[in-house]
C-alpha cells in the first residue's frame, strides 16, 4: 500500500521556508532534490491569495515573487555549479551567461542582480582575450578600420580581395568579442601587421615547440604559450569520458590538406591537444563562424569574392578523396572511418590539455575526476 504523503499547514511550510533561509542564505527553493516538496509549495504559493502578516514575514525571508525573476535566480545557481550540469543544461546557462553581459554593456542589468552576479563570481570578461586564425593574414591596412571601411578598400583596389576577405572576417571577429586577433599563414612581407601576423607552417612538426610554446615573443605580441586557457576551477567541462574546454582551442578546416597534416604529426600533436571532429550543427562553437555571419553574403561575394558559406565548399572531405591521395597503409583511412557522421563534420578541433594551465598541479587528479583524457593525455576522440 503507498504511503500516504505528509500534509502540512501553510504555517509549518513557512517555518521550513524559514529554516531553509537561515541554512542557505536565500528563500529560492529548488523543485529537485532534497527540499522538492518545500519547493513545489513555494511556487504553488504565488498563485495563492494570502494574509498581509503572511506576505510580511515571506518578505521578510527575500521571497521571489516574480516567476520570471525565479528562473533568473536559477540560473544563477546553476551557473554557480556549471561543471555538475548535464550539457543541455549547460546550454541554457550560456545563453542566460551572454544575456547578462549584454544587459551589463547596455547598463540595463539593477544594481541588486549586478551584485548578485558579482558575489556569484561571475565573468564578466567573457573567458576570452585572443584568438589565433590559421590560414589567415592580417592586412597592415585593416587593423581598427570598420568593416565598411575595408569593404571600401577592397573596391578601390587599396586592397587585394583575399586581403580583403580575410581584413574583413577577422576585424568582424574583434568587433564580436572584444578580443585581440592573431594571424598564421606562410604569407610575409609589409603588406601585413607585423603586430598582428606571424608567418609560418603549422604543418611543419617543429612549429608547435618552436612557436605555439616558446618562452619568448612573436611579433610584439606573446606566445600563445600565455593565451587564456580560462579559469582553471570552471572552464573545463567532462564530455564522453574526457576532458575539455571553450578556451585554448584551434579549429583547423576538416579538409585533405589539414587532416593529413594533423595525421602525419599526430606524434608531435598529442603532446598538446585532444583532437575531435566538429559536425556542421556545431558551428556555432567556432567564434570566426558565428563572426563571419556579420558580413552580408552579396558583399561576401561581390566585393571580398567568396561565398558565404566556406565550410560547405572548403571544409569537407570524401574517403574516395583520401584515398585517391595516399597509398594502401596509410593511418589516415582507419582513423577517418572511426569518425562518426564524418558526411556532416566541418572541423577539427584541437583542446590544448589542462596540464598546461599555470594552475595545474599534478595532484589534482581529483578535480578531474580522475580522467586523464584531456588532462595529461592528448590524441584523437571519435566522440565529439
Amino acid at each position: 500500500m503507498e504511503e500516504k504523503k505528509k500534509r502540512y499547514s501553510r504555517d509549518q511550510r513557512i517555518r521550513q521556508l524559514r529554516e531553509f533561509y537561515e541554512e542557505h542564505g536565500h528563500s529560492r527553493v529548488p523543485t529537485h532534490g532534497t527540499h522538492k516538496s518545500l519547493g513545489k509549495w513555494c511556487a504553488n504559493l504565488r498563485r495563492e491569495q494570502l494574509t498581509d502578516e503572511q506576505v510580511e514575514i515571506l518578505n521578510s525571508l527575500n521571497f521571489v515573487w516574480s516567476q520570471r525573476d525565479l528562473v533568473w535566480y536559477q540560473r544563477l545557481e546553476e551557473y554557480k555549479i556549471y561543471n555538475t550540469l548535464p550539457p543541455e543544461n549547460k546550454q541554457d546557462v550560456k545563453k542566460w551567461a551572454y544575456h547578462q553581459r549584454e544587459q551589463k554593456d547596455k547598463g540595463l542589468l539593477s544594481r541588486g542582480r549586478l551584485k548578485d552576479l558579482n558575489d556569484a563570481g561571475f565573468r564578466w570578461d567573457r573567458g576570452v582575450t585572443n584568438f589565433l586564425c590559421l590560414a589567415m593574414s592580417y592586412p597592415k591596412n585593416c587593423r581598427g578600420k570598420s568593416l565598411e571601411n575595408i569593404y571600401e578598400m577592397t573596391q578601390k583596389g587599396v586592397l587585394e580581395p583575399i586581403d580583403g576577405r580575410d581584413g574583413a572576417r577577422l576585424r568582424a571577429l574583434e568587433e564580436k568579442y572584444n578580443c585581440r586577433v592573431y594571424s598564421l599563414s606562410m604569407q610575409n612581407g609589409t603588406a601585413y601587421d607585423s603586430t598582428r601576423h606571424i608567418g609560418g607552417d603549422f604543418s611543419n612538426h617543429r612549429f608547435l615547440e618552436n612557436t605555439l610554446w616558446g618562452s619568448d615573443c612573436v611579433c610584439g605580441a606573446p606566445k600563445f604559450k600565455q593565451f587564456h586557457l580560462g579559469d582553471y576551477k570552471r572552464d573545463f567541462e567532462v564530455t564522453n569520458g574526457y576532458i575539455t574546454s571553450q578556451h585554448g582551442v584551434i579549429f583547423l578546416p576538416f579538409n585533405r590538406y589539414t587532416f593529413q597534416s594533423v595525421v602525419d604529426n599526430i606524434g608531435t600533436l598529442r603532446d598538446y591537444f585532444v583532437i575531435s571532429f566538429l559536425q556542421r550543427d556545431q558551428l556555432h562553437t567556432h567564434a570566426l563562424w558565428e563572426a563571419t555571419k556579420k558580413i552580408p553574403p552579396e558583399t561576401m561575394t561581390t566585393i571580398l569574392g567568396k561565398e558565404s558559406d566556406q565550410e560547405e565548399q572548403y571544409c569537407k572531405l570524401s574517403y574516395y578523396e583520401l584515398k585517391g591521395s595516399t597509398n594502401p597503409g596509410y593511418p589516415g583511412r582507419d582513423i577517418f572511418h572511426k569518425i562518426g557522421n564524418v558526411d556532416n563534420v566541418r572541423m577539427m578541433r584541437l583542446t590544448v590539455l589542462r596540464k598546461f594551465h599555470d594552475d595545474y598541479k599534478p595532484d589534482d587528479a581529483l578535480h578531474y575526476n580522475n580522467i586523464d583524457f584531456g588532462v595529461q593525455v592528448g590524441g584523437f576522440t571519435f566522440n565529439s
